[in-house]
């Protein structure tokens, strides 16, 4: 394989064969307009390459350029203040001794300045209150548990650890989980101390919960019970087989049954949907520049026919206003489709003497255009058997316009539908805001 079919080759793969491209456009475009656009197309793509490969060109030169230049020199580092985060700032070192030298890059790291003993008991004030409000006291001063409390190790504001401990670990665990099933009355208080460690200084804050038998709490209470064993299974390692036990010490029975990990199923599940979607969306793109192409024709039109109209009634046969017309979109030098194509028709009739009225069937044709095919039956009739045209285009025009009119109107009712939901959500919520703080006054 030589270097020519070697970069065709490589232009294929990157930008699209043109054979396939050309397959897919062929609803567009025809003849040597198809050849043009299938080379735009794949110009545009080597272009977007180029583009990016000059982008990563750029940011290595500047990279080289920077080492070149070098960075300015720094003699001081301001100290983050107490409760910033660290600082830390790359730099390049250049030491040196008598003839020697050393070069290189190095990292300054910078710690904040350490809080005063005053600045430490004022964080340790403040997570204190935080942690007060972790479960928000009652009218009557109760924190009562209705789930597992989330309790946390350290403050994120000030930087706190905090440790927590409970006095009855069996009804509320170091880590929060509640179990109801452990219960011996009706509602028992626990107190949970967290000692806050702050710069070596500690404090211990103590908040009292209430735990009673919710029926919402017993489903996370057997769910815990169930994990703790699961934890404590393998702690005697030398057992040669590990007994499952059907009954908890809390009253919990448990049934164990071996489930099937694979994820086979759901991953062929999933392939299947993925091929489902590169099937359905193989054309998408296709049918969308068609789709476009071909509004983009209509909405262009009536200006086609205004202007054929225009040149009937000034005098011209139907041919010459045809080529007229065609002379004009050239010379116009627009980049809309219909321009385009009314100026390739021309071009054809000019150099192969086509008849121009089947030109302009088989464009009609291409775009799917009842207008267009009704114009084109109009000079036809013309052209062929006389008679008056220009009443004829002229009726076509007014029924394209109101068309046009019942088309834009269906189109706004489609929208002011669309938005009805969107409306009636923003409703609610405007009537929501305003209430609730009344509701709440009552």
């Amino acid at each position: 394989m030589n270097r020519h079919n070697l970069r065709e080759r490589a232009v294929d793969v990157l930008a699209g064969e043109s054979q396939t491209l050309r397959s897919f456009m062929k609803p567009l475009y025809t003849g040597d307009r198809l050849n043009r656009e299938v080379r735009k197309h794949r110009r545009k793509m080597l272009i977007m390459y180029l583009l990016v490969v000059a982008f990563i060109v750029a940011a290595a030169v500047l990279m080289v350029i920077r080492g070149l230049i070098g960075s300015s020199p720094i003699t001081e580092v301001a100290r983050p203040k107490a409760g910033e985060a660290d600082l830390s700032i790359p730099v390049q070192v250049d030491g040196r001794f008598g003839d020697e030298s050393v070069k290189g890059n190095a990292q300054i790291n910078i710690s904040p300045r350490p809080l005063t003993d005053e600045e430490t008991d004022e964080a340790l004030d403040k997570a204190a209150e935080t942690i007060g409000n972790i479960i928000p006291a009652d009218s009557e001063g109760r924190r009562v548990l209705t789930a597992d409390v989330k309790l946390p190790e350290t403050d994120e504001e000030t930087g706190t650890g905090i440790i927590w401990n409970s006095s009855d670990p069996v009804l509320i665990s170091n880590e929060g989980h509640v179990d109801v099933l452990s219960l011996k009355e009706k509602s028992e208080n626990v107190t949970m101390t967290a000692e806050l460690t702050l710069n070596g200084k500690k404090r211990d804050v103590e908040l009292e919960f209430t735990v009673t038998k919710n029926p919402e709490m017993f489903r996370s209470s057997i769910s815990n019970s169930i994990h703790s064993v699961l934890d404590s299974l393998d702690e005697n390692g030398g057992d040669d087989v590990v007994k499952l036990p059907e009954k908890l010490s809390n009253g919990v029975e448990v049934k164990w049954e071996k489930s099937d990990p694979s994820n086979g199923p759901a991953l062929i599940i999933c392939g299947l949907i993925i091929l489902l979607g590169i099937y359905l969306s193989r054309y998408v793109m296709i049918r969308n520049r068609v789709k476009r192409y071909r509004e983009s024709v209509a909405e262009d039109f009536p200006y086609i026919l205004d202007k054929m109209i225009l040149l009937l009634n000034s005098g011209l046969t139907v041919f010459s206003a045809l080529m007229k017309i065609s002379a004009d979109c050239r010379d116009k030098g627009g980049d809309r489709p219909l321009d385009a194509e009314v100026t390739a028709i021309g071009e054809r009739v000019r150099e192969t003497n086509a008849p121009i009225l089947d030109e302009w069937k088989a464009f009609a044709g291409r775009m799917e255009s009842g207008e267009m095919l009704r114009f084109c039956s109009i000079l036809e009739d013309s052209v062929s058997k006389g008679g008056e045209v220009t009443g004829k285009l002229e009726r076509e025009s007014d029924n394209m316009r109101e068309m046009r009119r019942k088309n834009v109107q269906q189109h706004i009712r489609m929208v002011d539908s669309k938005m009805m939901l969107p409306m009636m959500m923003m409703m609610g919520a405007l009537v929501m805001v305003t209430v609730t703080p009344a509701v709440f006054e009552i």
